[in-house]
């Protein structure tokens, strides 16, 4: 699978996990939010595992038995080039898209970095406070340990920030807060600690920044921040039983609050784009405002898990419990509507299965012992293979690499005239590949028999090799075999003006060689 095809089969995946949650998530609308945030993170985190839980399916048990296209034909199809105005070939779009997906991600995690870095200066120049509330609200977050509170005049929001060394930042306006806004606000950033929020917001961007071109995860990442600081609020709701009063002490946080931008390494408390959500969440009495039981994460991750698992086994190829399963290539890409065939040597049955729209096929639930494979398609050659071991209780992948058949041409032409005698030869052998969709010509000259060969009695057969190119034309045409010069150069004049329709490989246009047999034949 190159690289095209395995991101687009990324991003099908990663819809079909995050669709999933966005199901999920509307069914639990009467849940809590910590539940919901952990379905969230859950399938982002899911998402960037993807690639690497197809990769390690993909080696899995694999065996690739390859055909090599001639040299020729494989440096021709194996890069495209975009000619404008006759100047210099430039690289088909496709080879670019790599780097600018590297770029902008490795951009969008650069300013991620950046801005935790301005949350580590931030806190390294801010001094600590030291208040009573802040060890009774750490305990009542759940946390076992204190957790350093911080002043700074840097920022004028509050917020949590550190992975492995987390921390709470206040406004330098704190010091002056009432003990009752002081509970209230260490309680909320405290929770995002115990709930290693932080962290969980560290993935999602993460996954946003690998993803920068998938709207659902910039979606899903919304999510796991506005779940967060729903699932904070509740925590404090449950503490303090005063949702009007902490209502209160939010707006009136929220309306001192400058830009937070420069705490985009860290969760501000009081965003404004969040905030109507969240006061009208704070003052619904019937809402669900349990926390996360162990019981709701083993069925979030076992859902999540189940759903994983066979899109990374269908995103590989798929290896099967028995049978054989894999992908039918060539020199371009995949093969569709190829013909595998699997034939078992003790029992002499056949297994048959037609490869679907992106090359897979599969042969599930095979007896085990020894089988040949092959693999048949219009315009490529037959594929053989023989010897392969398979065991009735453990799948196993193949990928099999399909070479571009060969076409052949023979053009009797004749003449009156009394053949000269000569010694009996061996046929020229023609090696002709099975499968083989020849081309039509659509413009054909007949070679005329040259007269000093006709007047000498000279017959035979003349053997040539060239390249159909993509528009049709006959080039790098070379003789193989001649029983004479005057022969050969008949039969070349009259074939260099051959044109063929193009043939047609996964639908685009590709080079493909060709045999042609002119006999040069005498009435007796």
């Amino acid at each position: 699978m190159n690289w095209t095809q395995s991101v687009s089969a990324t991003v099908i995946n990663s819809a079909v996990l995050l669709g999933a949650a966005l199901l999920a998530s509307a069914l639990l609308r009467r849940r809590s939010a910590a539940w919901r945030h952990l379905v969230w993170i859950s399938a982002l985190i899911g998402s960037v595992l993807l690639p690497l839980l197809s990769t390690v399916a993909s080696r899995l048990e694999v065996t690739r038995y390859v055909a090599q296209a001639p040299a020729d034909v494989v440096a021709r199809t194996a890069r495209t080039y975009i000619v404008v105005d006759g100047s210099k070939p430039m690289p088909d779009l496709a080879a670019a898209l790599p780097w600018m997906w590297a770029m902008v991600a490795g951009a969008l995690l650069l300013r991620w970095l950046a801005a935790w870095a301005r949350v580590r200066w931030i806190a390294g120049r801010a001094r600590r406070l030291d208040h009573p509330v802040a060890e009774v609200c750490a305990a009542e977050a759940g946390l076992r340990r204190a957790v350093p509170v911080l002043i700074s005049r840097d920022i004028s929001v509050p917020a949590a920030f550190g992975i492995f060394r987390p921390g709470v930042l206040l406004p330098a306006g704190a010091a002056e807060w009432t003990a009752d806004r002081l509970r209230i606000v260490l309680l909320h950033e405290l929770a995002h600690i115990a709930r290693a929020d932080v962290l969980s917001l560290a993935l999602a961007r993460i996954a946003g920044a690998l993803y920068w071109f998938h709207p659902l995860v910039w979606l899903a990442v919304r999510r796991v921040h506005a779940e967060s600081e729903l699932a904070a609020d509740d925590l404090v709701v449950r503490a303090t039983a005063e949702p009007a009063g902490y209502a209160s002490h939010l707006l009136e946080i929220a309306r001192g609050a400058r830009s937070s931008g420069h705490l985009a390494g860290a969760l501000a408390m009081a965003r404004p784009s969040q905030l109507e959500g969240r006061l009208m969440a704070i003052l619904d009495n019937s809402r669900n405002r349990q926390p996360l039981t162990r019981a709701a994460m083993a069925i979030t991750i076992l859902a999540v898990a189940s759903l994983l698992m066979p899109l990374a086994a269908m995103q590989s190829g798929g290896v099967l419990a028995s049978g054989l399963a894999g992908t039918v290539r060539d020199v371009v890409g995949v093969v569709p509507g190829a013909d595998v065939i699997a034939v078992h040597k003790e029992s002499g049955s056949e297994y048959r299965a037609i490869s679907d729209s992106v090359g897979n096929y599969a042969l599930p639930g095979l007896p085990g012992g020894t089988y040949t494979i092959e693999v048949r398609k219009p315009g490529f050659r037959l594929l053989k293979v023989g010897g392969i071991q398979l065991s009735a209780s453990k799948g196993l992948k193949l990928d099999h690499y399909l070479e571009l058949g060969r076409l052949q041409e023979t053009i009797n032409v004749s003449a009156e005239g009394t053949p000269r005698a000569v010694a009996a030869a061996a046929d020229p052998k023609i090696r002709v590949s099975g499968n083989v969709q020849a081309a039509k010509l659509r413009k054909m000259a007949r070679p005329a028999y040259p007269p000093a060969a006709k007047e000498q009695g000279i017959e035979g057969s003349v053997i040539m090799r060239a390249v159909v190119s993509k528009e049709g034309k006959v080039v790098n045409l070379q003789v193989l075999s001649s029983s004479d010069p005057e022969l050969a150069r008949a039969a070349m004049e009259a074939v260099q003006q051959w044109e063929y329709m193009p043939t047609l490989l996964n639908g685009d246009p590709v080079e493909i060689v060709t045999d042609v047999v002119v006999n040069f034949s005498l009435a007796r």
